[in-house]
């Protein structure tokens, strides 16, 4: 915690001139991207910095009240992953932020800096055109964003090997080679989400390449992932200030803690699949009967949409119970699906050797 709050006091140092401090993050409304992103503005409202979380309406009215920060909507409409909400936001987010943005300056707090993550590329423009500093908040592992930027960083898809998904490698300095099977999932041309991200990303890219010092933040520790930083360090200008990971976490009346507290330590088993991964009734099923084979205690974090399906089968309360949590130092077994699974399963098994 001494080297991430070490990196963020940099982060504020950037900007030391400024009579005020005030960070104004966004975030896209997928809950990947907003947990390490309000992890972030958190963090940086504990320095004693003026912050503004930004993101969709329909995940403001979730947020508890926290101590220092404020909320600001840059979209209206119910959050859907869709190719319609897609283009909707892309036309009405950037007008709407640059109007927050103003009548911050009007009110007489103009942002100090606008911190943006994955998938709101045009936050950068807004930022450039308003004249305020900007930097990208790189939320998956450093490995990630190292690939995107060979992928992506010359406006097109970029790789060590041919044309196809199984042909294709990409090579970092120091790790292992990474063929497609370890790739972020929608970086492969015949991925289904590969039209919708490949062009997006281009523009990440390319938005950062405008910039004459773009400021990279990564969701990583040096002593973590050195080789995939040592990398992005030579050609972008990157500060690691992760693990952005939660110091507490709310699970409505469950009292999950206490149950945890009653098991012996490392025994009960920690089970998640991401929020985007949907689990059909035979998969659960399947897990279901294979976490009960094992005799160990175990936590299952379940989609609420995925609670509302029928019911798996009836179980005793103490075998399964939901939570929002993360589960650190302990050995994994990965199950990737989407997105950065992919690599951070590779990391897992052949880089940090903490699971299979």
């Amino acid at each position: 915690m001494y080297y991430q709050q070490h990196s963020l006091l940099l982060l504020a140092s950037e900007y030391q001139s400024a009579a005020i401090l005030l960070f104004f993050v966004v975030c896209f409304p997928l809950q990947g991207h907003i947990n390490p992103t309000l992890q972030l503005a958190k963090n940086l409202a504990v320095l004693g910095t003026t912050v503004t979380f930004s993101t969709a309406t329909s995940v403001l009215e979730r947020l508890p009240a926290s101590n220092g920060l404020s909320y600001a909507s840059f979209s209206d409409e119910n959050f859907s992953l869709t190719a319609a909400y897609l283009a909707n936001l892309r036309q009405c987010g950037p007008e709407n932020l640059t109007k927050i943005i103003q009548k911050s300056l009007d009110d007489g707090r103009p942002v100090t800096c606008l911190v943006y993550s994955l998938m709101v590329p045009w936050d950068s423009t807004v930022a450039r055109d308003m004249h305020v500093p900007s930097a990208f908040l790189a939320i998956q592992c450093a490995a990630a964003f190292a690939i995107y930027s060979r992928f992506f960083g010359r406006g097109g898809a970029e790789s060590d090997g041919g044309g196809t998904d199984s042909s294709v490698c990409v090579r970092i300095q120091d790790l292992p080679t990474l063929s497609s099977c370890d790739l972020p999932t929608f970086v492969l041309p015949e991925n289904a989400i590969n039209p919708v991200m490949g062009p997006m990303m281009i523009e990440h890219m390319k938005e950062l390449q405008t910039l004459p010092k773009p400021l990279v933040l990564l969701n990583t520790f040096q002593e973590l992932e050195q080789e995939a930083i040592k990398e992005l360090e030579s050609k972008l200008n990157v500060l690691a200030i992760g693990p952005l990971i939660a110091t507490s976490y709310s699970c409505g009346e469950e009292n999950y803690m206490e149950w945890l507290d009653s098991k012996p330590e490392k025994s009960v088993v920690y089970v998640a699949f991401g929020s985007l991964m949907v689990l059909d009734n035979e998969q659960k099923v399947e897990i279901l009967h294979g976490l009960l084979q094992s005799k160990r205690p175990f936590l299952w974090v379940v989609r609420s949409s995925d609670s509302e399906d029928e019911e798996v089968e009836e179980m005793d309360e103490e075998e399964m119970k939901k939570c929002d949590g993360l589960v650190c130092g302990v050995p994994m077994i990965g199950c990737p699906h989407i997105s950065d699974q992919t690599t951070n399963a590779m990391l897992v098994e052949k880089v940090w050797r903490n699971g299979v």
